[in-house]
């Protein structure tokens, strides 16, 4: 019977031990998505992106995804001047092995960028597997009139 006391008092203390040592999943927090976070991005311009990320576990990579949301409806003669954008990008370079880090990117937005709403997604994978992953939405907005007049 001590013998069973003994393998349950260890066990107990294993898997209790076992839980303290678990990492929590990256955080990520999108401070900005547009020109001072409007939320918007012009055709022909490019679209400013910032995020905050903590790892406790330490970065192994990022993935950005950027998507049309939804359905457009376009003439076929609109339908010619403005094409579906999409971003399907990793980031490791500057990112592995870090546990705190800002993602500061700016993307060209082509001048035939489809206009309407779209869906960002980030995910964060830690070295150890653990995954994270925070969603927004922005606009695309064709301005021929729009000047890009503002630093990086």
């Amino acid at each position: 019977m001590r013998i069973f006391v003994s393998l349950l008092v260890a066990s107990l203390f294993l898997f209790s031990s076992c839980e303290d040592d678990e990492v929590s999943a990256p955080e990520i927090e999108i401070t900005e998505i547009g020109y001072e976070n409007s939320g918007v991005a012009y055709a022909g311009d490019d679209l400013h992106i910032n995020a905050a990320i903590v790892a406790e576990a330490k970065i192994d990579f990022l993935r950005l995804i950027i998507h049309p949301e939804g359905e457009h409806d376009y003439t076929a003669e609109e339908a010619d001047q403005h094409e579906s954008w999409e971003v399907d990008t990793t980031f490791t370079t500057g990112f592995s092995g870090l546990k705190n880090s800002i993602l500061h990117q700016h993307f060209d937005v082509p001048d035939h960028a489809e206009e309407g709403e779209y869906h960002l997604h980030l995910s964060v994978t830690d070295m150890e597997g653990n995954l994270s992953a925070e969603e927004a939405n922005f606009d695309v907005i064709y301005d021929p009139n729009h000047e890009h007049n503002h630093e990086h």
